[in-house]
């Protein structure tokens, strides 16, 4: 007897944590249980393209066109050898939801097919999201952004910690909280995930740069000049170094300047001054030292106070 061995993620989303990651479908609600076991969820039904549509769950964003194109090939020659999954749509009879299969059935109507097999499932809006986002996790159609965008949205719809959206679709709860890292990285970081220029080695060194301007600058030049993982994370700490450094080099300027001032008030008024920065806002002390009452009242006449009446 051979035992079947369970399915897997791939290394794209089992590199974030130490070992492959085991996948299995959401357990199904009483309803959605007893609809499996009817004969009508038994029965591949050919269905019209047209009655079809995307999953409004869906999580994968980008299909290849040329892709499609060789899938829609195949099928032109060999038939869809795999059933799409469909429910159908709330409140539209005769209409139907694609839980699993979009690519195939947008190859489908590439190919000129006026019909598709299809398994119908009785599914609730919680359990189609992730049936959809199991099955493109397990074939491994989508990038981090794309992963990260549809545990967003199941956490945004249904209310779930990372945690329990990690126990519904099999995945550690770190591996949710670091692909959800993802959608705080700078657009221009994101965009090179989309298209794979950068890998999430990368994007985990990336996202310790809170400066999201710099942190798009260093992701840039790592894609233009083909960093290593180990090269993101060294500029990334120089980078970081920098930025302690900057006040301190602030401050010292600020000292020259001020030194300056000092020097141009004792040759212009022969008092000696001190300038003293205080608080953030710019304000400071001007403190300016004379050795006689006769500076004292120097000092005086040269800011334009008159010397007080007897008495007052």
């Amino acid at each position: 007897m051979v035992t079947k061995r369970p399915s897997r993620l791939g290394k794209g989303l089992a590199s974030l944590v130490s070992q492959p990651v085991s996948v299995q479908p959401p357990a199904a609600s009483e309803k959605a249980a007893a609809a499996a076991a009817s004969s009508d969820a038994e029965v591949i039904h050919r269905l019209l393209l047209e009655d079809l549509e995307p999953n409004p769950f869906q999580p994968r964003q980008d299909f290849d066109p040329a892709r499609l194109r060789e899938l829609a090939d195949s099928i032109r020659s060999q038939g869809v050898m795999q059933p799409v999954t469909v429910r159908k749509k709330p409140g539209e009879a005769g209409r139907y939801q694609i839980i699993a299969g979009e690519r195939r059935w947008r190859a489908a109507k590439l190919a000129g097919l006026e019909r598709i097999p299809a398994l119908l499932q009785a599914l609730e809006d919680q359990q189609a999201a992730e049936w959809a986002l199991i099955e493109n996790l397990q074939r491994e159609d989508l990038n981090p952004i794309e992963r990260a965008k549809a545990l967003q949205e199941l956490i945004h719809r249904h209310g779930l910690s990372h945690d329990r959206l990690g126990q519904q679709i099999g995945l550690e709860r770190s591996t949710v909280t670091n692909l959800l890292r993802l959608l705080s990285l700078a657009e221009p970081v994101q965009d090179h995930l989309r298209s794979e220029r950068l890998a999430m080695g990368h994007a985990r060194a990336l996202a310790a740069v809170s400066d999201l301007d710099l942190q798009a600058e260093l992701a840039d030049r790592a894609v233009r000049e083909g960093w290593s993982v180990r090269r993101v994370e060294s500029e990334v700490k120089r980078a970081g170094r920098a930025q302690d450094e900057a006040p301190s080099v602030k401050r010292e300027a600020r000292g020259v300047h001020l030194a300056a001032f000092e020097q141009h008030i004792l040759q212009h008024t022969g008092l000696k001054a001190s300038i003293k920065p205080t608080g953030k806002k710019g304000g400071g002390k001007l403190t300016l030292a004379f050795d006689s009452p006769e500076g004292f009242m120097a000092l005086l006449g040269r800011l334009g106070v008159p010397e007080p009446e007897e008495g007052v």
